[in-house]
Formats: C-alpha cells, sequence, structure tokens
C-alpha cells in the first residue's frame, strides 16, 4: 500500500446537520402582553394606552354610572370624582376601610353613591354632595330597588334595605332585614348580580338566592357551590358565567355548577385584588410573575386564551367610556392600540445544539426584536422580512414588540445530528 493512501475510516465523518423551520408564533409556552394569538397571527390586544397622574394612593373601590356622568374612586378615606375616568378631583371625605359604590335614581335624577362609616357622597344633577347615612353594611349592591349588603359586625349575615331604596331602612316584614348564612360556607366577601339572581361570594364557596319581591318570597337556591379559598374581589360576571379565583386556579358559576376553567396563564399571577368584565373578557389585577409587577390579566372567555394588559390595578371599572385600571397615583385606560409585547423559546424539537440561521417576520410594520441564546442577545430594530440571526445555542428566546399585527414569526436553524 502506497504512503499517501488516506484510510478514511480512521477519521470521524463531520456531524451532518438537518436544517428545521419553526413557527414561533404558535409555539407552546408564549407569554403575550397587549397582544393576543389568533389565526397563527400576533393581534395588538387590551392594554395601556394613555396614563394620567392622579392623587390618590391607597385605592379601595372605583365604580361608574353612566345616567349619572360620574367616576368614583374611593382612596385615602376620600372620594375622588372624574367625568372622564382618567382626570380625577377630590369630593369630599369618607372614613371606613370598606367603602363601596352604587348608582340609584332619586326621582327623575340619577344619583352615583359612594358608601363609608356613617356617611355618603354623591354626585348626580352635575353636583356633589353628601348626607349621614349608617347603614352597617360594606360591599352593597342595588338590586330590585333594594340595597343588598354585607353586615360589617358578622360577616355571615346578609342585610336588605326596603322597597323604598337604599336609604329605606326600617325593619319590617315587608321592609328592611337579614338572614345569616350557614357557617360552612365561611364568610361573605362579595355580593354579585347573576342575571335575576343574587350571588355571595363567600370564603369557601357560592350561596344564590332569589330575591324578588317581598322577603317573604326570598330564598337560597343552588346546592353544593363549595370550593376553598375563594379570593375576595375576584368575581365578574362574564356572559352567563360568574368567573372568580380561588385556591387551584380560575373557576366559574354557569348557574348549575362551578367549574375550572383551563387558564395556564392564572398560574403565573398571585396577590389577585380586584376583577371586572368587559364584554366577553375576563379582567383581573394581580402581580403578574414574568413580568415581575401589577397588571392585568385578561381572559377570553370565547376562546379560552389569556394575555395581560401591562397596567397595574387596585381597582377597574369597564364602562361605556372605556376599561380603566385605577393603582397608586395612576388612571390608566386599557385599549387596542398600544405597544405590546410578545415573548417565545423554542428549542426546535430537541435538546441539541443547534445554529440558527435565519428569522422572517412579516407585518404591516416593523418590529423591535430581541434575541437569546441564553448566554449572548442580539437586537434588531424595526425589523422587517428576513434576518440573518448568526447565533449558536439550544434554546432561543424571541422578545418582540410592535403596534401593529404580525402575520409570520418563523426561525431556521442547523440541527446538528450526533451533537
Amino acid at each position: 500500500m502506497s504512503s499517501n493512501t488516506l484510510n478514511s475510516s480512521a477519521y470521524p465523518a463531520y456531524p451532518a446537520a438537518k436544517t428545521v423551520n419553526c413557527d414561533i408564533i404558535t409555539a407552546d409556552g408564549s407569554l403575550c402582553t397587549g397582544c393576543r394569538i389568533e389565526n397563527g397571527k400576533i393581534v395588538p390586544a387590551l392594554g395601556g394606552v394613555q396614563n394620567t397622574l392622579c392623587a390618590f394612593t391607597d385605592v379601595k373601590a372605583a365604580g361608574y354610572s353612566a345616567a349619572a356622568g360620574a367616576y368614583f374612586v374611593c382612596a385615602d378615606k376620600k372620594v375622588f370624582y372624574s367625568a372622564d375616568g382618567l382626570s380625577f378631583s377630590e369630593l369630599a371625605a369618607l372614613e371606613g376601610e370598606e367603602p363601596f359604590i352604587f348608582g340609584q335614581r332619586e326621582g327623575a335624577e340619577a344619583k352615583l353613591y359612594a358608601v363609608g362609616n356613617g356617611k355618603c357622597v354623591y354626585f348626580g344633577g352635575g353636583a356633589g354632595g353628601e348626607k349621614a347615612f349608617d347603614c352597617g353594611i360594606c360591599g352593597g349592591v342595588i338590586k330590585n330597588g333594594r340595597l343588598f349588603g354585607i353586615d360589617k359586625g358578622d360577616k355571615f349575615r346578609l342585610r336588605w334595605s326596603g322597597a323604598g331604596g337604599a336609604f329605606d331602612q326600617a325593619e319590617d316584614i315587608n321592609g328592611a332585614g337579614w338572614v345569616r348564612l350557614d357557617g360552612a360556607g365561611g364568610g361573605i366577601l362579595n355580593l354579585i348580580i347573576y342575571g335575576e339572581r343574587l350571588v355571595a361570594v363567600r370564603e369557601n364557596g357560592l350561596s344564590v338566592f332569589s330575591a324578588y319581591g317581598t322577603p317573604e318570597n326570598f330564598k337560597a337556591e343552588g346546592k353544593g357551590l363549595h370550593i376553598s379559598g375563594v379570593c375576595k374581589n375576584t368575581a365578574a360576571v362574564v356572559g352567563n358565567k360568574l368567573i372568580f379565583c380561588a385556591d387551584g386556579g380560575l373557576f366559574c358559576y354557569n348557574g348549575a355548577k362551578i367549574e375550572r376553567l383551563d387558564c395556564g396563564l392564572i398560574e403565573k399571577t398571585e396577590n389577585p385584588v380586584c376583577a371586572a368584565a368587559n364584554g366577553g373578557l375576563y379582567l383581573l389585577g394581580a402581580y403578574a410573575k414574568p413580568l415581575e409587577r401589577n397588571a392585568v390579566l385578561v381572559y377570553d372567555t370565547a376562546s379560552g386564551l389569556a394575555y395581560f394588559a401591562d397596567a397595574p390595578a387596585n381597582a377597574i371599572v369597564a364602562s361605556g367610556g372605556g376599561v380603566f385600571a385605577y393603582s397608586a397615583g395612576n388612571a390608566c385606560r386599557l385599549a387596542r392600540g398600544g405597544t405590546f409585547c410578545f415573548e417565545g423559546t423554542i428549542d426546535f424539537g430537541c435538546a441539541k445544539q443547534k445554529y440558527l440561521k435565519t428569522l422572517e417576520i412579516a407585518g404591516a410594520e416593523g418590529a423591535d426584536i430581541q434575541l437569546s441564546n441564553g448566554r449572548a442577545t442580539r437586537a434588531f430594530k424595526d425589523a422587517k422580512n428576513a434576518l440573518r440571526a448568526d447565533m449558536r445555542g439550544v434554546n432561543f428566546t424571541f422578545k418582540v414588540k410592535g403596534n401593529a399585527e404580525i402575520t409570520a414569526l418563523r426561525a431556521t436553524a442547523e440541527v446538528l445530528d450526533g451533537i
């Protein structure tokens, strides 16, 4: 054999590589803030689009009346008034740790009331005022012309006013009265109007009441509605569902039973403090762990999809004028059209080493992209079309910020077999 002959078996073959394409938008585990996934596209959704600095700090409650043309925020033992939901001014002082807000007509005039310890503050007919009102309740709601509420001194006791309205407090067989609920459900946290029913949201379940006509016709309905660890101020009615948080996730009452909702994003929240409904959306103010700050979780009851709206909220109001989130020093309008953020991580289906070759993005406008392999980061400003990624790694994270719909976001990599 010639000394120049090459014995190929002595040299291992270079690992073969195969080209793999991945749709980043539809990959599992993506995080959407101010956007949602629809038909394989990233679509702008609710986000904080307008912020106004406000004088209030410790927000306890917020409410709205279209008829009275007023928004209220109860904070710092005061009531703040606004005509547009954003610009607030102090209306009056209001003592109490559990203020509540309700609307009621007095003759031809609609008024919005905030109730605290021993008095109420109101706005109606273009002017505000206050008067003594010692009703002894919190969490009040108006139903069938009566004010229902939770007894401040006994959270198992449900109270109601007379048929003459909130200020008809004279106890009588057909007037004001109360009933004490069983001990198994725990104390009453909130009262919610659910269609023609009144629901007492309790520490360990729900109690459903028919509250028509005179008190002798008031009766409890629904059995076996027990669930542990219900979170206060998280119940809201979306369509025919009463949705709320409890130990283990997000749940709904459909008029017959309590069911758990499939919402994985709820597991990335903690300390829920408020909720509201807007169309088919359930809105929950909570701490968003991936964002490391307070935000609003938005759950779409039709699609089952969820995302975050990047706005802190201690109280949320959904009105004809929009959706507003209130927190310390801030009033924020939530709407579609702000800057959104989409974040997704892919491994191209295996734990092997890869060479990320290209990234392709398509949409009505350009977007800013950050690409990371966990050690290094590359940034692309106002990116459009195909980009040269030129990065090696096992897992790749893509963070995209934009304002317009993104119709495609794909990556191409060479996966090294044998590595």
